[in-house]
């Protein structure tokens, strides 16, 4: 049974998912693919440029919906 199947996350890149270093952390890595399994749906949002969000390197891979960018 997917009980998160309902639930949508959007997280800001800068301030919530991002270390100092720029880098999603093993902890964050970890909860959003057991939320992601769960069946939550999950995607990012940022002010960045769609350039400056594609150079972080990061995998998106968690993503279960199209990103937002507010450009």
């Amino acid at each position: 049974m997917n009980h998160l199947s309902s639930t949508l996350v959007l997280c800001d890149l800068d301030h919530l998912l991002l270390g100092a270093d720029g880098n999603l952390t093993q902890v964050v890595r970890d909860v959003l693919q057991l939320f992601v399994r769960r069946g939550g749906r999950f995607t990012v949002f940022s002010q960045r440029t769609p350039r400056a969000v594609r150079s972080i390197p990061v995998s998106y891979t968690h993503l279960t919906l199209p990103t937002i960018l507010l450009v």
